[in-house]
């Protein structure tokens, strides 16, 4: 593979931190990699040995005029230079970007009724779902402390974490380890992305739920990265019914609808060699093809 060098536009500061884990894959694929942190225009920067930008600051601000100007700027400056805009959801704006980009990207697994704008205005969209980073999670045997573990975000919307979460929470016989969720009477505790991979390893059954939009509403699917991070640090996960855990990691990864959700847990909690045998599987399955460096590899591939 061709070695070239390729800056990422974006912030570093989300939870998971996907243009860091970008980097890593790419630098695991021989690649040279530069970072500029938003907002700093591109613009004001050498860019004479970059061959390929990532970019994720279009909506940065909500200020798509200013990152319109500097994508403009940039190309008019270095004709030669690909670049790629990470984005969610088509907009008529981005018409203007027709002769000055090559694809846009998107962190959504799978997402057609989008696709086919996208289509529609005239643009290909390329698909870079999440994955693991196999310096961060892997394996380490440690002892378990705690029965259950949830780490995520939920302070903002409707989860069903009524039925993925209080139950074991309000069992004062399980010990859980909660991070990321606000609730009365529970304080919101807060990890670091690197802190996880000792969590999972020390938990016996890590619970994992989506947001409705992430499991085919509008024919979008998405997954969050606990499934590919627990499953690559090796360890049994339990997860909501979304159908692409399915399609991706087959039944190494049990997924339960809300009502049986209280149940299966408890019937895993008791049965190690299932856990074990299962996390395993998900392991293998993670590790040939949802590691970054294999996204970044048919990601550098499709561009």
């Amino acid at each position: 593979m061709n070695k070239r060098t390729i800056l990422i536009y974006e912030k570093w500061e989300h939870f998971i931190p996907t243009g860091l884990s970008w980097s890593s894959g790419l630098l695991a694929n021989e690649q040279s990699v530069i970072h500029i942190d938003p907002p700093d225009p591109l613009i004001n920067y050498d860019l004479s040995n970059v061959d390929i930008i990532f970019y994720d600051g279009l909506e940065y601000n909500g200020d798509l005029d200013s990152a319109y100007l500097d994508i403009v700027k940039v190309k008019d400056n270095y004709p030669n230079i690909k670049i790629f805009p990470i984005v969610v959801h088509p907009k008529e704006f981005f018409l203007k970007y027709h002769t000055y980009i090559d694809k846009f990207l998107t962190t959504i697994d799978s997402y057609t009724s989008s696709d086919l704008k996208f289509k529609e205005m005239g643009f290909d969209i390329i698909h870079v779902p999440l994955a693991a980073d196999t310096e961060l999670f892997y394996k380490t045997n440690d002892e378990y402390k705690f029965d259950y573990s949830f780490i995520g975000t939920i302070s903002h919307g409707y989860r069903r974490e009524d039925k993925y979460l209080y139950p074991f929470i309000d069992n004062n016989d399980l010990i859980g380890v909660v991070a990321g969720v606000t609730r009365p009477g529970l304080c919101k505790q807060y990890v670091t992305h690197n802190d996880l991979n000792m969590i999972y390893n020390s938990t016996k059954i890590n619970l994992n739920f989506h947001y409705d939009i992430q499991k085919g509403i509008d024919t979008r699917y998405d997954l969050n990265g606990r499934v590919f991070e627990i499953a690559l640090s090796g360890n049994f996960q339990l997860c909501d019914n979304h159908p692409y855990v399915t399609i991706l990691f087959g039944n190494s990864i049990p997924t339960v609808n809300a009502e049986n959700f209280k149940d299966s847990f408890y019937y895993y909690l008791s049965h190690e060699d299932e856990r074990f045998e299962l996390a395993e599987k998900s392991r293998k399955i993670c590790l040939e093809e949802h590691t970054w460096k294999k996204r970044m590899s048919d990601l550098l591939e499709k561009i």
